[in-house]
């Protein structure tokens, strides 16, 4: 076993050291290290030839990249299907009609980019890339309410919605109507109770606090009243914390 081991790791550094060669090199000398081609068949031999041929003269991170490009979803773009897919298995491919959904501040940046420029920068980026995967129509949404964790929370839209000028897209937003009965003839009603008082929490579900050690937060939940009023925050790389309000020394971002 120990043996194995040691032909294992020397053969790792042998690749390690031909890393720079052009792929086809690469693919020849791994072919040639293993003895994988011994017992294939033909055509699988073929096959590998082919691929070495693609990798001439072209180096293995630029390899990498185009051949990240070609997905199974390749075929079927042109077809009369709904194709549901990442904004990374999106790269290389267009659609008469795109919709991004989930276009709300936690999601879109993911709430762990908050509190670092260079993720936040990466988020946007890969919004840009999904953007622009529409070649005649874009439709971007969000909730105003979702459920996380089996709970109903509120939601606040993307940042990344009002980097978009007001003249290149038309913002509709669902108005929430009230619908009345005609008026008629009630019984009267019984004694009214005393009005039981309602209290208003300081923070909302879905808005981002800031916490002197932990950084920078998204609300996951606030309940409680004076004295006593308790919030429940997810910080990134720290996880869920269940603050006493009044020690918390929290701030709105």
């Amino acid at each position: 076993m120990v043996d194995r081991l040691k032909d294992f790791i020397k053969l790792l550094n042998s690749l390690i050291e031909i890393k720079e060669e052009p792929v086809s090199e690469i693919i020849k000398e791994i072919v040639e290290l293993t003895g994988y081609a011994e017992n294939l068949a033909e055509e699988r031999i073929q096959n590998i030839a082919e691929l070495m041929a693609s990798g001439e003269g072209v180096k293995l991170n630029e390899f990498l990249d185009r051949v990240s490009l070609f997905t199974k979803l390749d075929d079927t773009v042109e077809s009369d299907k709904v194709s549901l897919m990442t904004f990374h298995t999106a790269k290389g491919l267009e659609f008469s009609v795109v919709f991004i959904t989930g276009l709300e501040e936690g999601l879109l940046p993911y709430f762990k980019a908050f509190d670092n420029e260079e993720e936040l920068e990466e988020e946007r980026r890969l919004f840009y890339v999904g953007m622009t995967r529409a070649k005649n129509h874009l439709y971007l949404t969000g909730a105003k309410k979702r459920r996380v964790f089996s709970k109903l929370q509120d939601q606040e839209p993307s940042r990344f919605l009002f980097s978009i000028p007001k003249e290149c897209c038309r913002w509709v937003e669902k108005a929430i109507c009230k619908h009345y009965q005609p008026t008629q003839a009630q019984p009267k009603p019984a004694a009214k109770k005393p009005a039981t008082p309602t209290f208003k929490v300081p923070y909302k579900t879905g808005c981002r606090v800031r916490h002197p050690k932990w950084g920078v937060g998204v609300v996951r939940d606030c309940y409680g009243e004076g004295d006593d009023i308790k919030v429940c925050v997810n910080f990134p790389g720290v996880g869920i914390k269940r603050l006493a309000l009044k020690f918390a020394h929290l701030e709105k971002v």
